[in-house]
This record gives C-alpha cells, structure tokens and sequence, in this order.
C-alpha cells in the first residue's frame, strides 16, 4: 500500500463500540478517519445514522465545512473546503 494511502490508529484510540467522526478537521484527515473504521465484516463508520462503505476524496474546492446528504451519499468538506464523497452501504450492497 501506498504510504498517501495509509493511516494509524493505535488500539487505544479506537473505540469500535463508539467510533465518532470529527468533521473539524481537514477533507484528508476526515477521509482518514472514514477509511480507518470501514471493514465490511466487522463495523462501518456513520454518518447522521447511516452506515458508510466508501470514502473517495476529490481535490475539488467546494467550501469549508459542507455536509450534504442525497439518496447514494454525504458530499461533506473539512475545513479546507475539499470534497470528500461518503457513499452508503446500503447503494454499494445493491439494495
């Protein structure tokens, strides 16, 4: 894996019964933090209640802070304005 691609999290700093999404933070380090909590056979990160499979960060400028939900995804931004695209589980799974 690519070291871009790549993140840590020690054992102490995760709480898999309790995974919390700091969104005061940068897109890249938002994107981290989705990608560290998505394993399909264990847990899925969320957002406002809904599960996520897939984080795809964009180097599209969209303005600080943005939280959008459609029917397939979030559009959200950190504070860098950045677009990150959160695609919900149920979508990817076909249903």
């Amino acid at each position: 894996q690519d070291f871009t691609q790549s993140c840590y999290f020690s054992r102490t700093e995760i709480d898999v019964k309790n995974i919390n999404i700091n969104l005061k933070k940068t897109s890249f380090q938002i994107h981290n933090q989705l990608r560290a909590f998505i394993f399909r056979e264990y847990q899925l990160p969320r957002l406002r209640g809904v599960r996520v499979a897939k984080s795809i960060l964009s180097e599209e400028f969209i303005g600080a802070n943005v939280f959008e939900e459609s029917e397939n995804e979030f559009i959200l931004s950190g504070i860098d304005g950045f677009k990150i695209i959160a695609q919900k589980v149920d979508i990817l799974a076909g249903g």
